[in-house]
């Protein structure tokens, strides 16, 4: 799986994600530290002394409710961005079979209507594969994680509960 593109993509939006969270998460203790350092007036001093703007901004204020909140908030737009990352991965292998084999989406429940105009305008067979994956791709992606659990178990066949069941990611 290494190999595909598609893992690729997602491993290195997991590593930024991942370097993100850690290098804010380092600017928070900093902050937190500069605050308490700051508490000493000669230490303060010192700062202002060397260049370093000591004062409260207008923006933000350093107190530790506020950080708490701040943190949280940023918990909880990683785990989102998470979230969509994963999304995105699983609708990119959905693809990607698609690419190799035809045959778990040979449905013949499945009904699509072009007209005669699009129909001769294609010029390969591989634009109407296009058109054929892009129609599947875009009902997953609109229909979230449980369109994508329903499509893998449907027509890959895979996973006897959740997407999760098959899909083991390394922990960073």
């Amino acid at each position: 799986m290494e190999k595909l593109k598609s893992y690729k993509v997602f491993d290195f939006e997991v590593k930024e994600l991942i370097n993100f969270l850690r290098s804010t998460k380092y600017a928070f203790s900093k902050v937190n530290e500069l605050r308490y350092f700051t508490r000493d007036q000669a230490h303060k001093q010192y700062l202002e002394d060397n260049g370093f703007d000591t004062s409260r901004s207008g923006e933000f204020n350093f107190k530790k409710s506020r950080m708490l909140s701040i943190e949280k908030t940023l918990y909880q737009q990683t785990l989102v961005r998470a979230i969509s990352a994963l999304e995105v991965f699983l609708v990119d292998i959905f693809r990607d079979v698609f690419v190799v084999t035809k045959i778990p989406f040979m449905d013949q429940l499945k009904v699509h209507q072009y007209s005669q105009a699009k129909l001769l305008s294609i010029s390969n067979i591989s634009e109407l594969y296009n058109e054929i994956i892009n129609k599947e791709c875009r009902s997953l992606s609109s229909g979230g994680f449980s369109e994508i659990n329903k499509a893998y178990k449907k027509r890959l066949g895979v996973g006897s509960g959740d997407v999760h069941d098959f899909m083991r990611f390394p922990r960073a």
